[in-house]
């Protein structure tokens, strides 16, 4: 079988995954206790009004031809509005997303700019004290839960000192990233050691090599 047949193949098995999985979603929808129409309508709506907003919502249809109702608005990216917000659904989804998205650049940017030198470092300077130093605070950030380090984050950096919201997305560019710092941080700590432990074998495996050994022996500079 080629490359391509087996792709073809797994992307046939994942349909009825999939089909099964948006089976699973719609129930759970439909469970979830209270009316969506008086909801949206208040508690005072007289029942007139109700079965209205039902009939306009598809919900006195019987579930199958809610489901395809469902699946059809899925298809085209129509989540419907928000019962809470009055606004569509996808405009909220949308302005979460840019703010969960800067966090995740954010964090990698910060967890390769933690990681690198300190990786680095630690392989150069093998058994030294730079390198006890670095592996110990490691065994620290990866025991201690993020939450609390977020905390202790909070307490001494944005409460304390002031120097970063708590809170908040800013505005501006600067604004966006003194207000995602800290949470970027709290998650860059939790990633950098393992990147910091994967690099500095990494490096520690090529200072080993043997092309790294017959470079050395013809001239070239060892490392420390």
């Amino acid at each position: 079988m080629s490359r391509g047949q087996y792709i073809l193949k797994r992307l046939i098995q994942t349909v009825p995954v999939l089909f099964g999985v948006t089976i699973i979603i719609f129930t759970m929808i439909r469970m979830m206790p209270g009316d969506p129409a008086q909801t949206m309508l208040g508690e005072r709506a007289p029942d007139a009004a109700i079965q209205r907003m039902r009939h306009h919502l598809g919900l006195d249809k019987p579930i199958y031809v809610q489901y395809g109702y469902w699946m059809r608005d899925l298809l085209k990216l129509d989540l419907g509005t928000s019962q809470r917000y009055r606004v569509p659904v996808s405009s909220l989804i949308w302005s979460r997303l840019k703010v969960s998205l800067m966090v995740v650049l954010y964090t990698v940017v910060l967890t390769i700019l933690i990681a690198l030198p300190l990786g680095i470092l630690a392989a150069l300077k093998r058994d030294s004290l730079l390198d006890t130093l670095v592996r110990s605070v490691l065994v620290v950030t990866m025991v201690m839960p993020s939450f609390w380090i977020g905390i202790i984050f909070i307490i001494a950096f944005g409460i304390r000192l002031g120097l970063f919201p708590v809170s908040g997305y800013g505005t501006g560019f600067v604004g966006h990233l003194r207000s995602l710092f800290l949470p970027s941080l709290t998650l860059a700590l939790g990633l950098a050691p393992i990147l910091i432990r994967s690099l500095r074998n990494s490096i520690l495996e090529a200072m080993r090599a043997d092309y790294t050994r017959t470079a050395r022996r013809r001239g070239s500079p060892s490392g420390p």
